[in-house]
């Protein structure tokens, strides 16, 4: 989950606490973080030089900052799209009043500011990175659920950071090369049994002197039992729900 090229993102939020752990996590995964303390911040900045941004993070409505205003500037100043904007706000997910607003301003993401970090990642990834996610043929959604695996009667524990019906992402310390066989045992809301399923080791990421809550192996699933493939494909589904980014409305 940590790119090679990391892009060059905006953080506009007024409280140091959320700041600073955002700035953390972006960081981590390799991008340029700067900041920006109120909406009036973000358009001098803006105005000073946005070809050199990627995206801007945004809270729809905080105390001194608000989303609205600054996609309003950005409309009636032709920047619409430069660069793409991620909303967080407080609001559900659902709300038609919020979404009918933000439409025709073209704001291209929209997350629940209380989403976990790996959402944050997530959603900032699918928008810096767009052909990546058309490049798949599942759709996959942030998560972070507990899973035990086994490589050569080993057991070894996790998280899965990311999920489709083809496969998913652990977290671990314990990483194996690619083409290994693993046998992983999980969890996921809706389905009252565990799903046991086999899987390949299609890359592994074991990070040394930097951050390494990231470290861990892609994983393809080989053997899985359909009713637990169609589980996990209902469960996606049911997590795309929850948000959407540039395209989704």
């Amino acid at each position: 989950m940590r790119v090679k090229e990391g892009k060059n993102i905006l953080l506009a939020d007024d409280q140091k606490e959320s700041c600073i752990k955002k700035t953390e996590i972006l960081t981590c995964v390799g991008h340029n973080v700067s900041f920006a303390k109120d909406g009036e911040d973000i358009i001098q900045k803006l105005r000073k030089d946005s070809h050199g941004l990627d995206l801007l993070v945004i809270d729809l409505q905080k105390s001194s900052i608000d989303g609205f205003d600054v996609l309003m500037w950005l409309r009636d100043n032709n920047r619409l799209g430069n660069p793409s904007v991620l909303i967080l706000t407080e609001f559900n997910y659902s709300s038609d009043i919020i979404i009918e607003r933000l439409k025709p301003l073209e704001a291209t993401g929209f997350l629940s500011r209380g989403g976990s970090q790996e959402q944050l990642v997530f959603a900032v990834h699918s928008m810096l990175y767009p052909y990546f996610n058309k490049a798949r043929r599942r759709p996959r959604v942030p998560v972070f659920i507990p899973v035990v695996f086994a490589f050569e009667k080993k057991l070894n524990e996790g998280n899965i950071l990311n999920i489709s019906e083809t496969g998913l992402f652990i977290r671990t310390k314990d990483c194996f090369d690619a083409g290994s066989t693993i046998r992983m045992k999980f969890a996921i809301e809706g389905k009252a049994s565990s799903i046991v399923a086999e899987g390949t080791v299609v890359w592994s990421n074991n990070l040394t002197g930097v951050d390494m809550r990231f470290n861990g192996m892609g994983i393809y699933f080989t053997k899985i039992r359909s009713d637990d493939r169609a589980a996990i494909a209902s469960f996606v589904k049911q997590e795309l729900d929850k948000c959407w980014f540039i395209g989704y409305f």
